[in-house]
């Protein structure tokens, strides 16, 4: 934590409890600042590229290929194990950039877009067992949801809301509902907050 008050929280902590780093961590992870820090950091390339594969239950074992998820990564600007000083990559807002923000949502839209994957037909799954029809906020939420209760803010979840309202209440048992739930889940990766963690 950065601010100076939850600092001497931990550290009022640290010493009432006779150095007890786990009544130390109970504090922290129960303190509001740790609650509200959610989504306020723009994620690196490698936690974008690792989440986004296992979002999707892909390369859960090693197999061939690495080196094109490798090499993803470097075009995004963080090569594995090659940070460009010795203070490590840059974070923040200088992970980007017109190109970089573009390859980003293509990257995670083609995976999360693609319904053979188990991570989405598990999502696609837990969408149908809410019920034999989904409504276009439902299918929002959900979807919201799924990834990580992602909070967007009201204009981004009325545009989705709209998107989705342009197919109407969906029926959860036909071959059509996961492509919907796939055209969803691209619209909420290419949103802004998506980009935090």
């Amino acid at each position: 934590p950065r601010d100076p008050d939850t600092i001497k929280m931990l550290e009022d902590e640290y010493f009432r409890s006779n150095y007890n780093i786990r009544s130390m961590l109970r504090v922290l992870f129960n303190s509001d600042a740790f609650k509200n820090a959610r989504f306020a950091r723009i994620k690196g390339p490698i936690e974008t590229v690792i989440g986004t594969l296992r979002l999707v239950g892909d390369w859960s074992a090693p197999k061939p290929g690495f080196e094109a998820i490798f090499e993803e990564m470097k075009h995004m600007g963080q090569e594995i194990l090659n940070p460009p000083s010795v203070e490590g990559w840059h974070t923040g807002k200088e992970w980007i950039d017109g190109g970089t923000l573009l390859r980003r949502i293509n990257f995670i839209a083609d995976y999360v877009g693609d319904v053979s994957y188990p991570g989405i037909q598990d999502i696609v799954q837990k969408l149908v067992a809410q019920g034999p029809t989904m409504t276009p906020e439902g299918l929002v939420e959900g979807c919201l949801r799924l990834l990580g209760h992602y909070e967007v803010a009201d204009e981004t979840r009325q545009n989705l809301v709209e998107h989705a309202q342009k197919s109407g209440d969906l029926s959860t048992d036909t071959r059509e509902f996961p492509k919907h739930v796939a055209t969803m889940l691209q619209l909420i990766v290419a949103t802004k907050e998506y980009l935090y963690a």
